[in-house]
């Protein structure tokens, strides 16, 4: 029975820490915004995109985030 990620086969995914960069992740400001638009819908925080751009790392848009 076939799997949908072999075992020999390496994975895509890699540990990421609260202060990597967003972008350098391989995100783009489409994905900023999707999230932007997840954030404010989940947290009703009136988040705004610009902080993914001014804070690219998790550590620091969560604290722009909590400052609003």
């Amino acid at each position: 029975m076939p799997t949908a990620c072999p075992p020999s086969a390496p994975s895509s995914r890699t540990a990421q820490s609260s202060d990597d960069d967003f972008f350098t992740l391989g995100s783009d400001s489409l994905k900023a915004t999707r999230m932007t638009l997840k954030v404010r819908k989940q947290l009703t925080a009136a988040a705004p995109v610009s902080a993914v751009f001014e804070h690219p790392d998790f550590r620091g848009y969560c604290a722009a985030i909590t400052a609003l």
